[in-house]
């Protein structure tokens, strides 16, 4: 088995702050879920958020298991694949979410 050596440090940080970013959504959104009916419940965005720090944690462990000389040899390849990806999210006609006009909150 390979042992990891990770920066601990790092990885405290990195924690701390995305506990931190996920209490501020939900002291953000908590009431407005919980007055309008739609969300269900209060934690709504908070369940949807901690969704996506759990696929964000299983995608960090997956990278930290590939060797870091294979990504060197691919990273213009990855870095185009992620441009790629950039420009497609100005496609109006790509895009997931169709939004017809802006809508202000007041």
């Amino acid at each position: 088995m390979m042992t990891l050596n990770v920066d601990k440090q790092l990885l405290l940080i990195i924690a701390m702050l995305t506990m931190l970013g996920i209490l501020m959504i939900y002291s953000a959104t908590s009431v407005k879920c919980e007055k309008d009916a739609r969300y269900g419940d209060s934690m709504y965005y908070l369940k949807k958020n901690l969704v996506r720090v759990a696929i964000a944690v299983a995608g960090l462990i997956a990278a930290s298991q590939v060797d870091y000389r294979f990504m060197k040899k691919k990273a213009p390849l990855i870095l185009m694949f992620g441009a790629l990806l950039l420009i497609t999210v100005m496609i109006p006609r790509l895009s997931l979410i169709h939004i017809s006009e802006p809508t202000r909150p007041y």
